[in-house]
C-alpha cells in the first residue's frame, strides 16, 4: 500500500530541455530519477498500474530526502532533440504599399525607478487639450487646425497622474515616435525555422510540495 504523503504531487510535461523541465517542476529539482525510474520499469511485469508507480515514486523520495518538503526529482521519459541550426530564422522584407510613413511623435511617462509606463500620451490627449481654433482653408470654408501632441500635453497628463495618486515616484517623459498608419510599423518580419526532427522532450516530475 502506498504510503500516504499528503503534499506529494506528480506532474508530466513536455519541454525544450532538461533545464527548462526544471523550472516547471513546482518543486526543487534535487536530481534525475531516469535511470531508477527505467531500470525498475525494466523488472515490472504485465500492467504497470499508476498505483504502482506512485508507490516507486515514494519509496525514491523517502530514500533519497526523507520525505522532506520543497524536495523532488526529475524523470526523462523522451529526450528533446534541441535544433542546433545556426540560422533557425527566414527574414521576410515588407513591402510599403501604402505610400510614404508619416511619423507622429507621442510621449510615454515611465517611472524611473519602477521603469512602468503610467500614460502614453496620443493625439487624443492633445485634441482634449487643444483650444477651439479654426483656420480658412482659402476658400472661406473654415477647416479644423491641424493638432500635434506637444510636451506640454505630456506635462499636463504627468500632473493630473501626480495629483490623483497614480504616481508616487520619480518619472520620466519620453519621446515616443510611431507611424501615423498602423500598418506601417512593421519593419520587417522573421520566421522561426527549426529544424524538422526537432522536438520537446516529455518529462515526469514527482516530488513533496512545500
Amino acid at each position: 500500500m502506498a504510503e500516504k504523503i499528503l503534499n506529494f504531487e506528480k506532474v508530466e510535461f513536455t519541454a525544450a530541455n532538461l533545464d527548462e523541465a526544471k523550472s516547471f517542476a513546482p518543486f526543487g529539482i534535487q536530481g534525475n530519477a531516469t535511470q531508477a525510474y527505467k531500470k525498475w520499469l525494466s523488472e515490472q511485469t504485465g500492467i504497470v498500474t499508476e498505483s504502482a508507480k506512485k508507490q516507486f515514486f515514494l519509496d525514491y523520495l523517502k530514500k533519497k530526502t526523507k520525505n522532506v518538503e520543497g524536495s523532488g526529482y526529475i524523470i526523462v521519459e523522451e529526450s528533446a532533440i534541441v535544433d542546433k541550426r545556426e540560422r533557425p530564422y527566414k527574414k521576410i522584407n515588407v513591402k510599403n504599399e501604402n505610400g510614404k510613413r508619416e511619423w507622429v511623435t507621442n510621449f510615454d511617462i515611465v517611472g524611473k525607478a519602477s521603469g512602468k509606463v503610467y500614460a502614453t500620451v496620443t493625439l487624443d490627449d492633445a485634441k482634449k487639450f487643444a483650444k477651439v481654433t479654426v483656420k480658412n482653408d482659402g476658400e472661406n470654408n473654415e477647416a479644423e487646425k491641424e493638432i500635434r501632441v506637444k510636451k506640454a500635453d505630456a506635462d499636463k497628463v504627468a500632473k493630473k497622474l501626480f495629483t490623483d495618486g497614480v504616481i508616487k515616484e520619480d518619472v520620466v517623459i519620453l519621446y515616443k515616435k510611431v507611424t501615423r498608419n498602423p500598418e506601417q510599423a512593421i519593419a520587417a518580419v522573421y520566421e522561426y525555422t527549426p529544424s524538422k526532427n526537432t522536438r520537446p522532450g516529455k518529462y515526469i516530475a514527482f516530488g513533496i510540495k512545500a
